[in-house]
């Protein structure tokens, strides 16, 4: 059996007026299948069919495209629904579907670059991608808020064991506190911005405060031992 693209017409003035397109992996099997729904359906193309059976017009269908393995069947379909718009043919394809779906294709049957069942397949791959990184922005929005909450409310009481922070920050305090001579640190309840300050700390800067730090502290241990300096 063969996968296909088909499409329902009828004859205007000797010319056929196309008003379905369809797909299938036996075409025949599927035509009994519409014969069928035709007398009770609700879809569009069913009662169109129905009012030009009325009239005394008859309809047929013709296939527009055999498909290989290798190609997707559903971007064929797409194709013939844009090519066969773009040629004035007015398809119940436009009414059904969901919402993004009719959007994709009306902006699609716009985008004059679109030529062929590849460029369909290109462009909704492009589309999967952007709805995919605008997934991603919303979650990371999300996350910034609930980070920025706990930094502001409780503290972090471990920044090696962190799950909270973005890993971007989590390997820049994990580096300034290896600047400082610290296995690992806390961030108490603080403003977000004095936290960025925090993280802007130059690495060169806290090796220079823990050169200090540790000269005072070796010329000085009562003083070290008086106010309780510990590396966390």
């Amino acid at each position: 059996m063969a996968k296909s693209v088909y499409a329902f017409y009828y004859l205007e003035q000797g010319s056929k007026r196309y008003f379905y397109v369809g797909r299938s992996i036996d075409v025949l099997r599927r035509m009994g299948e519409h014969e069928y729904h035709k007398r009770r359906g609700h879809e569009d193309k069913y009662e169109f069919i129905r009012e030009i059976e009325a009239k005394g017009i008859d309809w047929s269908y013709d296939i527009l495209q055999t498909c290989s393995d290798q190609e997707y069947l559903a971007d064929a379909e797409q194709w013939h629904v844009i090519r066969l718009t773009r040629e004035g043919h007015d398809l119940k394809n436009m009414r059904h579907g969901s919402a993004e779906y009719r959007k994709e294709l009306a902006e699609q049957i716009g985008m004059q670059h679109i030529r062929s069942a590849a460029d369909v397949r290109t462009d909704h791959q492009r589309r999967k991608a952007e709805q995919k990184r605008r997934k991603y922005l919303v979650s990371r929005r999300r996350a910034r808020k609930v980070w920025i909450s706990i930094i502001r409310t409780e503290g972090i009481p471990s920044v090696v064991h962190d799950t909270v922070l973005p890993p971007l920050y989590r390997r820049r305090l994990q580096s300034l506190n290896a600047a400082y001579g610290y296995q690992d640190s806390k961030i108490s309840r603080m403003q977000i911005r004095d936290f960025i300050g925090i993280v802007r700390t130059s690495l060169s800067g806290a090796r220079s405060f823990k050169d200090f730090r540790d000269r005072i502290f070796a010329e000085n241990p009562a003083f070290a031992a008086r106010y309780g300096w510990r590396f966390a």
